[in-house]
Order: C-alpha cells, then structure tokens, then sequence
C-alpha cells in the first residue's frame, strides 16, 4: 500500500491495522515529515513493515505496477498547485478533499 503525503506519520498505526500482512509505503515532498515519521514509526521501520520516502506525485520512485493500494488524505491541494501525479494504466483514481469550517455554527 502506499501512501502519498504522510505528513508526520502518526496516522500509519491505524492504516496498517485495518488489515493483516499488510507493508505500508509513504512518500512525502518535506525532508522533516520523513525524518519524523521515521522516528516515530522506528520499530515498524526496522521490522520491515513501513518505510517512509523523500518524493513527490509527479515523480514516484517505484514501477507502476508495484502497489495494489493506493491513497491520500488532504494533499490535493499541492496537486493542484503542481498538476495532477501521473496516471497508471487500469487503476481507478477517486479524489475527496474535504474543507472545514472554523466558523461557529449559527444560532
């Protein structure tokens, strides 16, 4: 499975607990969300289990085929700024960016 846009990879415990055997891979544009989500994930990383990688959408380091999973959560708006990342042959791309309101509720 691979995740584009970890952030500081706080949320990679409860991904990979949705299913068994599963091997997570991320990558992020910003050197410090690696480094720390690296440092927090250390012992799934030295067990094999997730690994975390400098890139960015538009230029992944692995063939197009080499994940069955795919996903993000509130990126899309780098996307937008850079263009869209590439497309692959027979995968279906669902995007959702969800915007809150920091507004109270009326009444």
């Amino acid at each position: 499975m691979l995740e584009i846009g970890f952030g500081n990879g706080r949320t990679v415990p409860d991904v990979i607990a949705q299913a068994a055997d599963v091997h997570y891979v991320g990558v992020d544009i910003s050197p410090t969300m690696v480094a720390e989500a690296t440092r927090f994930n250390a012992a799934m990383v030295t067990q094999g289990q997730v690994s975390f990688h400098l890139a960015s959408a538009e230029r992944l380091p692995f063939d197009d085929d080499a994940f069955d999973r795919i996903f993000s959560i509130g990126v899309i708006h780098f996307w937008l700024a850079s263009g869209q990342p590439r497309s692959c042959p027979g995968v279906t791309l669902g995007l959702r960016e969800d915007q809150c309101s920091r507004r109270p509720p009326a009444g």
